[in-house]
């Protein structure tokens, strides 16, 4: 239950930190905009890292349907 209540309040913060910084004009918009471009690369790029891996459990079941 701590957990979830953390989690809660982690995302609050952040809704309010973009909150927050939309509300500085130009220079808080183009700051949520950066941030936003560099949390999708990290994501695009730890979902290719995830991807590249071996999948145990698909080549298990390839060697099963080989025998």
């Amino acid at each position: 239950m701590l957990w979830r209540f953390i989690e809660l309040l982690a995302y609050f913060l952040l809704a309010a930190m973009i909150w927050w910084l939309l509300n500085l004009g130009f220079w808080g918009r183009f700051a949520v905009l950066v941030l936003g471009i560099g949390m999708l690369a990290v994501g695009i790029y730890y979902y290719i890292q995830l991807m590249r891996e071996p999948w145990d459990e698909w080549d298990a079941i390839n060697r099963d349907q080989d025998k």
